[in-house]
């Protein structure tokens, strides 16, 4: 049996966010949940709903981002439990996280499995005011063409060293 080598799929993935990125762009005034031609409408493939979600996430668009998700949708913590539950206690959750304008967030490893999507995510944000980066675990189930939960398992943050001026 042969295996597509994991360097060509990533390659794959990264020139699907380029295109997704591009999208946004160009019509900033349309839902973000789009899809290319000849997809079912009637099935959204987990991978590419977890993209759009990411797209709208670093975009800063609230609204485009809860869209992905099931009106009922639960962000979890892996070690505390649930985070929020429903549209309205995740956009108070995102608020600050979407104001931050350092904010971008990539994924450096994916697993997908039927509708469960696993990202290790590493983003760039702001923390305790200055420069910083963490990193996540995301496992994202997809029920109904929508991420139904998030579990997040967090990582490390890190404040950046920047170079002291003379």
């Amino acid at each position: 049996m042969h295996h597509t080598p994991r360097p060509q799929r990533v390659h794959v993935v990264q020139l699907q966010r380029r295109h997704d990125a591009a999208a946004l762009r160009a019509q900033p005034h349309r839902q973000v949940l789009h899809r290319p031609s000849g997809v079912d409408t009637m099935a959204v493939d987990p991978g590419q709903l977890v993209d759009v979600q990411l797209e709208a996430y670093n975009a800063r668009d609230m609204d485009a981002f809860l869209a992905t998700y099931a009106t009922d949708a639960e962000v979890r913590d892996h070690a505390t439990g649930t985070l929020a539950k429903g549209h309205s206690e995740m956009r108070a959750l995102y608020s600050n996280v979407l104001a931050d304008e350092r904010l971008h967030a990539t994924v450096a490893r994916r697993i997908v499995m039927g509708n469960t999507v696993v990202d290790h995510e590493q983003r760039r944000l702001t923390l305790q005011g200055q420069a910083g980066t963490d990193e996540a675990i995301a496992i994202y189930e997809v029920v109904d063409n929508k991420i139904g939960r998030l579990t997040l398992v967090r990582g490390f943050k890190k404040i950046r060293d920047l170079p002291r001026e003379a």
